[in-house]
């Protein structure tokens, strides 16, 4: 009972907190439709799939602005896997008489971090795949991914509740918690570590250098756009 009051009131959560990221999005899209630098369609929202909130597309960059994208990218996706994979877990272990009210904690962990997490990665993929480059978001980016990596590394430190860190292997726990502990564990501080590497690498980097897009999305040589 208690497990399906908090799926809605996850799904309510998310609904709500998704409709107002889509409208800070829209809010903050295109580039100067005057430029002759071909731009990023920012209000084709086609990401997360189904869900369709932001505009993502690494095949429209080009390098290093794409190896950047994409590592920010996969930061996000480890956090929220093991968010979700948390509240299965938290499902499992509650079955076993773990902390029934874990599962409640899970659910909210997931509905929060999934949506700050999903407005980082934007606000750091606009920032940086934009010409010219967004100083103003990037140090937005700056700011949110550093509050990420500290709440990812205490989340992969922690053991105690919803929260899975390494600390749970030393207490008296079932194979399958130490096991949960040591995926989870792993997964986050992978994840940390690369938002680590971004945050360095949108603050190292000159957008003079490289151009965002490919040719293919740029449209013919010499193109104007209207």
């Amino acid at each position: 009972m208690a497990a399906s009051l908090a799926r809605g009131f996850a799904s309510n959560a998310a609904s709500s907190i998704g409709s107002s990221l889509g409208s800070m999005v829209k809010g903050s899209g295109g580039g100067s439709g005057g430029s002759n630098e071909p731009q990023i369609d920012w209000e084709n929202f086609n990401y997360p799939p189904k869900l369709r909130i932001i505009h993502y597309d690494p095949k429209e960059l080009q390098q290093p602005v794409k190896g950047i994208v994409l590592k920010m990218n996969w930061c996000f996706k480890i956090f929220v896997f093991t968010l979700a994979w948390n509240i299965l877990a938290c499902i499992i272990l509650g079955a076993g008489g773990y902390q029934a009210i874990s599962i409640f904690y899970a659910i909210l962990d997931f509905v929060i971090g999934s949506c700050f997490g999903l407005y980082t990665f934007y606000t750091g993929y606009k920032g940086i795949a934009t010409r010219p480059i967004s100083p103003s978001m990037l140090r937005k980016y700056t700011i949110l991914q550093s509050i990420l990596v500290v709440v990812m590394f205490i989340f992969s430190i922690v053991g105690d509740g919803p929260l899975h860190g390494w600390t749970l292997i030393n207490k008296d726990v079932s194979g399958f918690a130490s096991a949960t502990a040591v995926m989870e564990s792993i997964a986050l501080t992978i994840a940390y570590l690369l938002g680590i590497y971004c945050v360095v690498k949108v603050n190292t980097f000159d957008g003079r250098s490289s151009p965002p897009m490919t040719m293919s999305s740029a449209g013919p040589a010499g193109a104007r756009r209207v």
